[in-house]
């Protein structure tokens, strides 16, 4: 299945590339600071993001790093994750979101790391 890509707004691009040049850590950026087209999401209540070490070439576009997003609806916990990229002339763009990996679904009072939800996206290292 072809990737489709999804343009991130000027404000929200600069966060993200900000956050993601220091590779394979986890950060967490305020959810008003997600791009325009996420802002909709019922129930955001954390936003993280983490850069790739090793960027994944693609014809169009280079996949730098992922965010994620947590969503609460009740006693769970629903976690979406997006890919991140950057096309040559700069632009910022998103893919997804994924929702094939354990912890997708977590109930309310689950304890799990942050950085074990990242790298469950067609272009992480960790597939």
């Amino acid at each position: 299945m072809k990737t489709k890509w999804h343009r991130v707004d000027r404000s929200a691009a600069e966060k993200l590339t900000q956050a993601t040049s220091a590779p394979d850590r986890v950060f967490q950026m305020a959810t008003s600071d997600l791009p325009d087209s996420l802002q909709q999401m019922p129930g955001a209540v954390s936003y993280f993001v983490s850069g790739y070490a090793t960027p994944a070439n693609l014809n169009s576009v280079v996949v730098g790093g992922e965010i994620l997003i947590a969503r609460a609806d009740g006693q769970t916990t629903t976690n979406y994750q997006f890919a991140l990229a950057t096309s040559s002339d700069g632009a910022v763009f998103i893919a997804g979101p994924y929702k094939a990996f354990e912890g997708h679904h977590l109930t309310a009072a689950s304890a799990v790391s942050v950085s074990s939800l990242f790298g469950h996206t067609p272009f992480s290292k960790k597939q």
